[in-house]
């Protein structure tokens, strides 16, 4: 039966899930002094938090400025964590002390300790930017033109691959939530089809909130990708690839998405230039399928092609 909302707790979830402010499996540190504000936000994120798919992790600094009042609200930010099932970080500085040694007002010397804080328990809990990934080609068949009226077929397992994303900042007005992608192959693929070589890849990667259901992606990427010549022998080139992407959210598990996609050698050779377009459905929190199918907009580029694809997220 679904959960239902107050108007503030819509209005709050809405900005979480249109900005991306909580990706699934991420661990949030939730900074609770005690007062309404804070204490509002964290039971929302309690009330939510399976959807959400965050783990939550509340920390409280007793800034030793109020005396028995701080102490009382270190008290009750702790008890409150723990009733709720969440864990909390408790420690106390002496803000007066800080703000004469760094010569800046109280309001200064208080905010420059607590982000020191917050830093220091998202280190120790394991809050993180990096998110690490595995990758697989999966079942591959292709048939390529030969010499004359000939053509070449083959079939198998392609190669894997690992590498992490490290999200730079998130998206604010018209500034993208930017994250770089890289990763390097791993020749592990049936000999006709893999590289027999580590293939590394670096990425830039975008991503714009243009309304409630629709979102702008778009990346530009170096790549080195190795392959065999007309006499066997194979080699490894550098090319420039880029990608744009228009995705749809249809309902909360089904989305729909077109792309347009290239690759351009920096040596010799022409530029691959593709579309193709398809759906996604989220079967859980950290699980979604895709289906798509395209065609080549070049002459480089494969005549066509048609993929499935299953992406899971780790829990951490």
């Amino acid at each position: 039966m679904p959960m239902k909302r107050t108007q503030l707790e819509s209005k709050v979830l809405d900005y979480i899930e249109r900005y991306s402010l909580i990706l699934p499996e991420e661990i949030i540190v939730v900074g609770v002094s005690g007062g309404a504000d804070s204490v509002c936000l964290l039971h929302i994120l309690a009330k939510h938090g399976k959807k959400l798919g965050a783990k939550l992790h509340v920390a409280h600094l007793n800034h030793l400025l109020r005396g028995a009042e701080s102490e009382a609200d270190a008290k009750y930010v702790s008890s409150l964590a723990s009733s709720l099932g969440i864990p909390v970080t408790i420690d106390k500085q002496n803000v007066a002390a800080y703000r004469i040694e760094r010569n800046c007002s109280t309001e200064e010397a208080a905010r420059e300790v607590r982000y020191t804080f917050f830093g220091r328990v998202a280190k120790e809990i394991g809050a993180t930017n990096v998110e690490f990934r595995f990758g697989f080609d999966g079942y591959i068949w292709e048939d390529v033109d030969g010499p004359g009226a000939t053509s070449v077929t083959s079939d198998g397992a392609g190669d894997l691959e690992v590498g992490f994303k490290w999200r730079l900042w998130e998206e604010a007005g018209w500034t993208p939530q930017t994250a770089v992608i890289a990763g390097t192959t791993l020749p592990t693929g049936a000999a006709a089809l893999s590289s027999e070589r580590f293939d590394p890849s670096v990425r830039v990667a975008c991503a714009h909130t243009l309304s409630e259901t629709l979102g702008l992606g778009y990346n530009v990427a170096a790549n080195w990708s190795t392959q065999e010549d007309a006499v066997g022998d194979r080699d490894t080139k550098a090319s420039v690839a880029y990608t744009v992407v228009l995705g749809v959210a249809l309902t909360d598990e089904l989305g729909t998405f077109v792309e347009f996609f290239g690759e351009a050698p920096t040596g010799r050779g022409k530029p691959a230039n593709s579309i193709d377009g398809g759906f996604t459905y989220a079967l859980a929190d950290n699980l979604q399928i895709d289906v798509l199918g395209g065609v080549g907009l070049s002459e480089a580029a494969d005549d066509w092609f048609v993929g499935a694809g299953l992406v899971w997220r780790l829990p951490e």
